[in-house]
This record gives C-alpha cells, sequence and structure tokens, in this order.
C-alpha cells in the first residue's frame, strides 16, 4: 500500500556561525528536508500548525530551546522547560558557552602549587 500523504516526522534546528538552519523533516515513501536558514538576531518564521497541526510541538520544543519565533503558533507555553525557567535557551551554544564559565578564576588549577 502506497501513501500519498506527507508525513511530517521531525522539526529539528541546528546553531551556526551567526544563524540558525532549521530543518522539516518529511517522509513518503522515501525522506525529504527542508531547510531554512533564520538569522540569529531575528530567528523567526511562521507557523506551520494551520497546515499541520502535528507541528505545533516540534515548532514548541524548537522555540523553547533554541529561541525560534514561530510566527501565530497556536499555543506557545513551555512544553519542557518549567513555567519560571529563566536561564535561556539551553540548546543555543553561544548562551551554553557563556553559562559555562567557571564562576571563580582565582581557583587553583589541578596540580600546580601556589
Amino acid at each position: 500500500m502506497k501513501s500519498s500523504i506527507w508525513h511530517l516526522s521531525a522539526i529539528t534546528c541546528q546553531q551556526l556561525e551567526n544563524d540558525f538552519i532549521l530543518l522539516y523533516h518529511f517522509w513518503k515513501s522515501g525522506g525529504l528536508t527542508l531547510r531554512i536558514r533564520l538569522d540569529e538576531k531575528n530567528p523567526q518564521i511562521d507557523s506551520i500548525c494551520s497546515l499541520i497541526p502535528g507541528a505545533e510541538y516540534y515548532e514548541r520544543e524548537a522555540r523553547e530551546m533554541f529561541g525560534i519565533e514561530f510566527l501565530g503558533l497556536p499555543n506557545p507555553i513551555p512544553l519542557l522547560l518549567p513555567d519560571d525557567w529563566q536561564s535561556g535557551y539551553p540548546m543555543r551554544k553561544k548562551e551554553r558557552s557563556d553559562q559555562e564559565k567557571p564562576k571563580d578564576n582565582n581557583r587553583q588549577q589541578k596540580g600546580k602549587s601556589s
């Protein structure tokens, strides 16, 4: 039985140097990936939820993890993070590297004496 309907299997995101690549993964007897480049300073795109209602959870996840703004997203409440999350977007490379920096630079390096 051959299906004539394209199935959205996932929406994923990659962060590059100065922009994001949003990837829409479709399947119909084989894979098709639609790649859309978004500017890092203003990462926004129209939601596809009116065309594919099942895209809502993928869009909410990309919004929450990377800060991609999906215009017209019907239910933009947090999906994975707590409502009071204040630490930025967990999957953004630049924010994560800033958060991982040690707060105390006066610590002795292991194996060295002062």
